[in-house]
Formats: structure tokens, C-alpha cells, sequence
């Protein structure tokens, strides 16, 4: 996680998300960065743009350092599907305004960056897939591996910069492939070297030894595990600093530890925060009943998801009925939101402060999206 010193002290943020449904595609994605006001940036410290300066917001200029928080955030519901136009948000001080953030459930001043601002940095994204290789998952590995051009091309004219990268994992519940951060046209070759399940069940690419060699260091679960999948990448794969972080997870069972607490849904809640990532899963099979889960054996792989911000899609067993170009939370990573909120002093005191999003469409229709964030002192 990254930081900056300010008056000698760092600050550090980390966010979880919080308070997501339980539809199709239902949590919506979100992640935070920081920025540390530097007292010599007149952008920044006040008279550089409005709203800057005094603690009150006055826009006057201002002798006291303000730490403002930029908190990038995606909401897919936000596009208009019969126009296919993306609204622009408008915070404090417009008279259109249409967009609002709370803090604690007191309003908190906000400016909007949208993506086709002047100024707008893209998105730097790192994206891992996270595949379940068993045998009931050819159809869906060469589903994958057919569709990665067009997916690859539609992030590419959304601008974003990104890095691919694949992590296996197999019925007997080990790692058993994997490719690190690198080209599209790698991650092609990688999926492209074999065929069916197989496709991730091999180690290539830059880097492959020392995948290789870390994942006989993790345990054998008997069955497949999506969250053995997600900490491997976590910790073994080459993420870039500053880069957003994205796991993709195909699976078709729930994960299932085989009785081990360290790759249980119970530790996700534990221990995982947003700036670790945002988990999308895609689950090609009828979800099961609550009923036939069962903590720490079988437990439900959306919550991979729900726990971290991530979306849900659903497919068939043969991935026959979408594609990687149409998972709705692909096309919203092409156009994030960046909230710019103001004056969060008096929130940097170690503690969880809710922060909720609010977004009016043209059709008066309201969104919100909930996300925990703690400011911590160094």
C-alpha cells in the first residue's frame, strides 16, 4: 500500500467494500487511492482550483494542510442501455448536481473527476485470471482462450493500461499453472499452448521457475479452491505499483478448503481489504442451495465477490452464452469515476468510516454504492 509523509507523519488508507445485494452481476467494484496534500502545491493547498484552501471549503486561500482523498469507484449500472452513454457526475456547488458522498452519514464535500475530463489519467489495471482446470471446465477454458482477443481490444479502446496474468488451479486442489504480469500476447500464448483444461495447467512465460517453485510450497486441498488461487496471485504474482488490482474467477464449484481456515471465505473477511483488489467471478453452473454449503468445506465462491466489491455473472456449463467482451464489469473498468473528497482530516484516526456514494441517472433513478475506508497514522 502506498503512502506519502506530511508534517512527518505517513498515511496510509485501506478500504473494504460493504453492504452489496445478491443480484446477477450485484456488487459493484470499487478500490481507493490517496492523495497527501503537499503544502508547496498551490493546486493542491489552496487558490489552484475551487474548493481548495480553509477547512470550511470557502475555496479561500488557506495557510493550514488539507488531506484530500481520491477514491476511484465503478459503477456499471450507471450506463444508459438504450443510448449506451455514461452519465456525467457533478458534486458539490453545481447546480446539476447529481451526485453525493457521505462520510459516517454527514455529507462530505466532493468533486468529480469523470473519465473524459481534461486531465483524466487512465485506469493502470493488472489483471489476474483465476481458473479453476478440472475436467468439468474444458468448455469454459477454451471459451476463455477464444475470447481473449476481442476482450483485450475492447479494455485497449477504453484506454486503460494493462498487464495479464493467469493463475490454474486443479480438481486435487493445488496450483498447477500459471503465467506472471506481461503482454496480452503472452496471455494468449499461454492459454494457446494446450488445449481443453489444460490450457492452465502448465507454468510459462517470464518467471515460470520461480511460480513453479512457489506453488509446491502451498498445500494440496484434495478439491478446488478458488481462494488457494487468489492468495497464490496475491503474494506470488509481479503486480506494479500503483496499478489497480483485478482477479477474474472461473470457476463451476464452491470453493472448498478442505477444512483450512487459511484459504476459507472466514479468512477473506478477515483480512482482505480493496487496495488488495476487487474479485469478479464467473460461475458457470446452477448456484447451489444454501443449504449445501458448509463453512470451511464447501462455501459459496461468489462470496470471493461479495466480500471484496466484485460482480457475479452466471453462465451454462459450456460458457456458450457469454463472452469475456460482454461481463458487465469489464466495459464499467473503462470508465471509472474518481470522487475527490475534501477535507478528511478529522477522519484520520485509525478507525472504519463508511463511506456511501450516491448517483441520480437521467431517469431519476437512484444508485448507491457503500465502501469501508480506514486512514491509519505511521
Amino acid at each position: 500500500m502506498n503512502g506519502s509523509k506530511i508534517n512527518g507523519i505517513k498515511i496510509l488508507a485501506m478500504a473494504a467494500a460493504i453492504g452489496c445485494g445478491a443480484t446477477l452481476t450485484s456488487c459493484l467494484e470499487d478500490d481507493v487511492n490517496t492523495i497527501l496534500i503537499d503544502p508547496d502545491d498551490r493546486a493542491q493547498s489552496g487558490g489552484g482550483r475551487p474548493g481548495g484552501g480553509n477547512d470550511d471549503g470557502s475555496g479561500k486561500p488557506g495557510t493550514g494542510t488539507i488531506v484530500s482523498y481520491d477514491l476511484r469507484f465503478f459503477m456499471a449500472e450507471l450506463k444508459d442501455r438504450a443510448t449506451g452513454e455514461w452519465p456525467r457526475l457533478l458534486g458539490t456547488g453545481n447546480s446539476a448536481r447529481n451526485a453525493w458522498v457521505e462520510i459516517d452519514g454527514k455529507d462530505a464535500k466532493v468533486e468529480f473527476i469523470n473519465p473524459d475530463d481534461e486531465g483524466a489519467e487512465p485506469l493502470k489495471a493488472d489483471i489476474a485470471l483465476l481458473v479453476d482446470n478440472s475436467e468439468s471446465m474444458e468448455e469454459e477454458n477454451d471459451a476463455i482462450a477464444a475470447g481473449l482477443g476481442a476482450w483485450v481490444r475492447q479494455l485497449e479502446a477504453g484506454g486503460i493500461d494493462a498487464r495479464y496474468a493467469a493463475v490454474g488451479h486443479s480438481e486435487e486442489g493445488t496450483i498447477n499453472g500459471a503465467t506472471d504480469f506481461s503482454t496480452a500476447e503472452n496471455l494468449e500464448i499461454f492459454f494457446n499452448y494446450k488445449h481443453g483444461s489444460d490450457r492452465t495447467a502448465h507454468f510459462g512465460g517470464t518467471g515460470s521457475d520461480r511460480l513453479e517453485e512457489a506453488a509446491a510450497r502451498y498445500p494440496r486441498l484434495n478439491t478446488e479452491c478458488c481462494m488457494l488461487a487468489l492468495r497464490f496471485a496475491d503474494a506470488e504474482l509481479s503486480f506494479r505499483e500503483g496499478a489497480e488490482r483485478v482477479y477474474i474467477n472461473f470457476t463451476d464449484e464452491p470453493n472448498q478448503p478442505y477444512g483450512n481456515h487459511d484459504y476459507s471465505i472466514d479468512w477473506l473477511t478477515d483480512h482482505w481489504h480493496s487496495a488488495m483488489g476487487e474479485v469478479h467471478t464467473v460461475y458457470s453452473a446452477p448456484e447451489p442451495q444454501p443449504s449445501e454449503y458448509t463453512a470451511l468445506y464447501s462455501e459459496p465462491s461468489r462470496s470471493l465477490s461479495d466480500r471484496t466489491g466484485g460482480t457475479v455473472t452466471y453462465t451454462d456449463e459450456r460458457f456458450s452464452n457469454v463472452s469475456l467482451a460482454d461481463l458487465e464489469f469489464c466495459e464499467s473498468l473503462t470508465h471509472g469515476y474518481i470522487a475527490r473528497l475534501k477535507n478528511v482530516a478529522p477522519y484520520v484516526d485509525g478507525k472504519r468510516h463508511r463511506v456511501v456514494i450516491r448517483v441520480n441517472d437521467a431517469d431519476g433513478r437512484a444508485h448507491s454504492k457503500a465502501i469501508g475506508v480506514i486512514f491509519k497514522k505511521q
